[in-house]
C-alpha cells in the first residue's frame, strides 16, 4: 500500500491472529521463565554468560519483530493521522487553545482580584465592629465613673475600671459582598505560583538546612554528561561518578 492508498477498516486488523505474532506469542512465556531463572556468578560465568548472551539476543530479535510490526500494522494509517491532525491543528486546535488559555487567565486574575476586594471588605467590617465594641467599653466605664462621682460609691468606680481593662468583645461580622455572576462552566481551586527570584539565596538556605533540600533537585543530565566527558577527573562537591556497563545487544 502507497502513501496516497486508503488505509483498510481498522476494526477489520486482527492483530493477534497474524502468523508472525503468533509465532512470538508462542515464544515469550518459554523466553521469560529463562530469563527469570537465570543466575550468573563468578563459579558459573563460563557456562552462563554464552547462555545469558543468547537470551538477550532473543530478546533483541523480539523487539526489532515487534517493531517492524508496528511498522506494517500502523504505516498505512500514518499519513491519514497526520493529515487529520494538521487539519484539526490548523483549523481548530490553535485558536482554540489561544482563546482557552486568555479566558482562563483573565478568568482566574479577577478571581484573585475578587477575593482581595472581599478580604479588604471584611477587614474594614472588622475594623469598624471593634471600633463599635471600644466605644461601648468606654461609654459603659463612662456611666459607671458618672455614677461614682453622684453617689461616692467606689465600688462603681473599680467596675468602671476594670470594664477599662476587660478585652474587647467584638460581634461576629460579616461584610457585605456583592454577589459574583454565576458561572455554571467554571469553578476555581486556588492555587499558588513560586518564582525563583535568587537561586544562590534558595541554594545557601537549603546549605544550612533552612529550608528542605527537595526545594533544588539536581540536573541529572547535566551531571551525567560531566562525568561522561571527565570520566575519573570528575569533581563536583558533594557527587560520586562511578563505571556502569550497559549491556548493549545486538540482533
Amino acid at each position: 500500500m502507497t502513501d496516497t492508498q486508503e488505509p483498510q477498516d481498522s476494526t477489520a486488523i486482527d492483530v493477534r491472529s497474524d502468523p508472525t505474532v503468533v509465532q512470538i506469542t508462542g515464544m515469550m512465556p518459554a523466553l521469560v521463565q529463562e530469563a527469570r531463572g537465570l543466575t550468573i556468578t563468578p563459579e558459573n560465568s563460563a557456562e552462563m554468560l554464552p547462555v545469558a548472551n543468547e537470551i538477550a539476543a532473543r530478546c533483541a530479535r523480539v523487539t526489532k519483530a515487534v517493531k517492524a510490526l508496528k511498522a506494517r500494522f500502523v504505516a498505512p494509517f500514518k499519513v491519514l493521522i497526520k493529515k487529520i491532525e494538521q487539519d484539526l491543528r490548523d483549523d481548530i486546535v490553535t485558536l482554540n487553545t489561544e482563546a482557552d488559555t486568555l479566558v482562563r487567565n483573565k478568568l482566574g486574575a479577577w478571581e484573585v482580584t475578587r477575593r482581595q476586594i472581599e478580604r479588604e471588605a471584611q477587614r474594614k467590617a472588622d475594623a469598624a465592629a471593634l471600633q463599635v465594641a471600644e466605644d461601648e467599653k468606654i461609654e459603659q466605664a463612662v456611666q459607671l465613673e458618672n455614677v461614682a462621682a453622684a453617689t461616692g460609691d467606689e465600688h462603681y468606680r473599680r467596675l468602671a475600671d476594670e470594664t477599662l481593662e476587660q478585652p474587647v468583645r467584638v460581634r461576629e461580622t460579616s461584610a457585605v459582598k456583592p454577589a459574583p455572576p454565576k458561572l455554571t462552566n467554571v469553578s476555581f481551586r486556588m492555587d499558588r505560583e513560586v518564582t525563583v527570584d535568587n537561586l544562590r539565596v534558595l541554594a545557601r538556605a537549603v546549605a544550612d538546612g533552612t529550608v528542605n533540600q527537595t526545594a533544588i533537585a539536581p540536573n541529572m543530565t547535566w551531571l551525567k554528561a560531566e562525568a561522561t566527558q571527565r570520566g575519573d577527573e570528575f569533581s563536583v562537591p558533594g557527587c560520586t561518578s562511578r563505571e556502569k556497563a550497559v549491556p548493549v545487544v545486538r540482533s
